[in-house]
C-alpha cells in the first residue's frame, strides 16, 4: 500500500450543524472514487482513508 496523504482538519467547527456526516454510503449516495484519484493514491490508500475519516466521524458523532 502506499503512503497516505496528511488529511486536513475540517474548516467548521465540529459542533455546528452542518458537521454530521458519517461517511456512510448508501444506494443513493454510493462511495465512488474518480479514475484519477484512483491512479494518484491507488484503491488502497483511498480505502484506507476512508476508514480513518469514518473512524474519526464516530468519535466525533459526524464530521462536515
Amino acid at each position: 500500500m502506499g503512503k497516505l496523504p496528511t488529511l486536513k482538519q475540517q474548516e467548521i467547527p465540529l459542533d455546528h450543524p452542518d458537521s454530521n456526516n458519517m461517511f456512510q454510503p448508501s444506494r443513493e449516495k454510493p462511495f465512488v472514487a474518480t479514475a484519477t484519484a484512483i491512479d494518484m493514491y491507488s484503491n488502497e490508500v483511498i480505502v484506507a482513508c476512508w476508514q480513518i475519516i469514518q473512524e474519526l466521524a464516530d468519535e466525533q458523532s459526524g464530521l462536515d
